[in-house]
């Protein structure tokens, strides 16, 4: 697996590279980070309906890369504060949840629902940054901001919920370690609460 996810993590590096050539450097990372979480929802549909287990070690790479990638790039490039070290919590969080995801049942739910409740914000963002706006950007900002709400809202509320409450049931509580699990899951849970709650108060 940290092969793959190094390969992975270089494919997103190479792919940062080329969407700065012609878009720039804010929705060149946004597009990356949309283009993972596209297909993170369409190779975890993949596997949950048929089981095809080439899809499961695709997806799990596909994701370490990822979150590998863009770990990197917040520690190189950006100005890290408060918000930042949250994003950074969280991609380790889910490397680890991946990288145990034999302990519990559901890291594909959660990687699927996860990335679904953020598809909205990568239009928001592209549309905030674009170099001419326009009158057409700003009804695509309103209106995705509206689905975002809806969908976020849903997905982290209910849904996480009862994924996390199913990592409950699944892991073996009788043996300590195990609890390195929701140790981990849990403070992802509650940031996805806290800005379910933002979004819902704009």
């Amino acid at each position: 697996m940290i092969i793959n996810g190094l390969c992975s993590f270089t494919g997103f590096y190479l792919a940062n590279n080329i969407f700065e050539t012609c878009l720039n450097k804010k929705n060149a990372r946004n597009l990356v980070a949309g283009v993972h979480a596209f297909s993170s929802v369409a190779i975890n549909t993949g596997y949950l309906l048929t089981g095809y287990e080439p899809l499961n070690i695709i997806s799990q790479n596909f994701s370490v890369g990822y979150f590998l990638y863009d770990s990197y790039y917040i520690i190189r490039f950006d100005k890290l504060n408060f918000l930042r070290y949250c994003y950074l919590y969280h991609h380790f969080a889910t490397l680890y949840l991946i990288r145990n995801n034999y302990i519990f049942n559901g890291i594909h739910l959660i990687l699927l629902t996860g990335e679904l409740s953020n598809l909205p914000s990568y239009v928001i963002y592209h549309n905030l940054h674009v170099d001419k706006k326009t009158q057409k950007t700003e009804e695509l900002v309103k209106i995705f901001k509206k689905i975002q709400k809806v969908l976020y809202s849903f997905i982290r509320i209910p849904v996480m919920t009862y994924l996390l409450k199913n990592i409950v049931s699944t892991v073996d509580m009788n043996n300590y370690s195990n609890y390195s699990i929701l140790a981990v899951a849990s403070p992802v849970y509650l940031m996805g609460l806290i800005w379910t709650y933002k979004l819902l108060s704009e």
